[in-house]
């Protein structure tokens, strides 16, 4: 999306998620406020805090917790879906950023494969 992204995540230990997410996010937050800072980007004020720094990311981690049965399956479906929810693309592998055309087989893939062969239908919960 445009202005926000959407991550899923599979450590082999919880504390791992925390040390992934700070190395991905700090760089990138400094980097982008430090362009924003040569450019004199009016977006600065709106991420002022009240000690005189900039916050780049939200408050909180984001939807960080363990998904359990089927919600694997559908967080990457609303991801995949949401490109296209957003009328950005007609189709979830026409999305440049989407990771879609790896789990359709169409490039390699990029992390571990889930088995969408064996993925239930949207409208259908396993219990």
């Amino acid at each position: 999306m445009p202005e926000h992204v959407h991550l899923i995540v599979l450590p082999e230990r919880n504390e791992a998620v925390t040390s992934f997410l700070m190395g991905l996010k700090r760089p990138f937050a400094q980097l982008v406020l430090k362009r924003w800072r040569e450019l004199r980007a009016p977006v600065l004020s709106k991420l002022l805090r009240n000690d005189g720094t900039h916050r780049y990311w939200q408050t909180g981690g984001g939807f960080d917790r363990l998904l359990h049965g089927n919600e694997l399956f559908e967080k990457i479906r609303y991801c995949h879906q949401n490109p296209i929810r957003r009328g950005l693309s007609v189709t979830s592998i026409d999305w440049r950023w989407s990771s879609a055309p790896q789990y359709e087989g169409l490039v390699d893939s990029i992390g571990p494969r889930v088995a969408f062969h064996v993925m239930p239908p949207a409208d259908r919960v396993l219990t």
